[in-house]
């Protein structure tokens, strides 16, 4: 048993850090407002059966929302829109879900699993909608009018996504007017500052560099985004893992920190931070912030990981052990199983 243990304890020293970067844009390419909901027909991946036209989406309000499995803020966006349509009435409008990411329809289920979920879900293995809209990253969500045309583009899921949804499809559906619609909608969620969208493009262009590791230009890139937009609390996150992975814990714990002050709720800097009172000797704390992110599935396997080594050194051996299958196992998953990847990554 002991020698069983000292080998998967061994395993993990092979383990790299897991950066927990969030994908969001704020734009899209090839549509624009006043638009008409382009033509499709794409396959469900909802157990129905056949196509789903675009024409179904005429004659009532309609938010298409494109989004990727296993993408926290993606599924955020998901529980919301469900939310919404239980809030506003689910036959007073449509909402289609467009899987971005080429997954099959395997995928689209294990990642749904266990969500309620209660309008329809699409597959675009073609590409065809995706370049029809000139997407950038998910979740996008295009919210259009009765008539089919483009009122409105939701980018990412900010903290206010299900109001300011929500709000807008009560206008669209006559229940209040513009001016109370107004009043739910801040400024800063549905006017984009041309500072903050150059600072999203450079931040996407770091975590690009990241993924090719090219960690160098990556760091350089992430520090500029902090210099012409210090509010935007992704590129803190993101620098603060690069810091800690280069040795610098001090650094780090200052942009989780800054990161939290501009976005309390993001789970990626909140795993950053409960990393450094970690590595701190703050371990009670640490293990306080990490255990509510276990079910956030972009940050699962890191943060599993964290837990067991706070475990291991309480000598709590047992409870460490099972953090850090549960951690090897959604990193490297079996075949056939609901973690595994078999469809193409874009």
């Amino acid at each position: 048993m002991k020698e069983k243990q000292a080998g998967i304890f061994k395993g993990l020293l092979f383990l790299v850090i897991v950066m927990a970067i969030p994908q969001s844009a704020h734009a899209v390419r090839n549509i624009k407002v006043g638009d008409s909901v382009p033509s499709f027909f794409l396959p469900r991946a909802d157990g129905t059966v056949g196509l789903y036209p675009s024409e179904q989406l005429i004659g009532q309000p309609a938010a298409i929302i494109f989004w990727r499995p296993n993408h926290e803020l993606s599924l955020e966006a998901l529980r919301d829109l469900e939310a919404v349509a239980q809030e506003v009435g689910p036959s007073k409008f449509k909402i289609l879900a467009v899987d971005a990411k080429l997954s099959s329809v395997q995928n689209v289920q294990a990642a749904l699993v266990n969500e309620k979920i209660s309008f329809p879900i699409v597959l675009d293995p073609l590409r065809t909608l995706y370049e029809k809209v000139g997407l950038i990253v998910c979740p996008t969500t295009l919210l259009f009018d009765a008539k089919g045309t483009l009122q409105f583009v939701v980018t990412s899921h900010a903290r206010q996504f299900r109001q300011v949804v929500k709000a807008r499809l009560r206008f669209f559906l006559g229940e209040i007017d513009e001016e109370t619609m107004n009043e739910h909608i801040k400024p800063s969620i549905h006017r984009i500052e041309p500072d903050l969208a150059a600072a999203w493009r450079m931040y996407n262009l770091g975590v690009q560099l990241q993924t090719e590791g090219r960690i160098d230009e990556a760091t350089s890139i992430f520090e500029k985004v902090i210099a012409q937009y210090p509010s935007l609390a992704e590129a803190h996150c993101a620098l603060g893992f690069l810091k800690f992975a280069a040795g610098d814990p001090n650094s780090a714990a200052e942009r989780f920190q800054t990161a939290l002050k501009h976005n309390p709720s993001l789970h990626q800097a909140q795993l950053g931070w409960g990393i450094i009172l970690a590595r701190t000797g703050e371990g009670r704390k640490a293990e306080q912030i990490l255990l509510p992110l276990v079910g956030h599935r972009s940050i699962a396997a890191r943060t599993r990981y964290e837990l067991g080594r706070i475990y291991s050194a309480r000598g709590e051996r047992d409870k460490a052990l099972k953090f850090f299958r549960d951690s090897l196992a959604l990193i490297f998953p079996e075949p056939g199983s609901a973690g595994a990847t078999t469809a193409p990554v874009p």
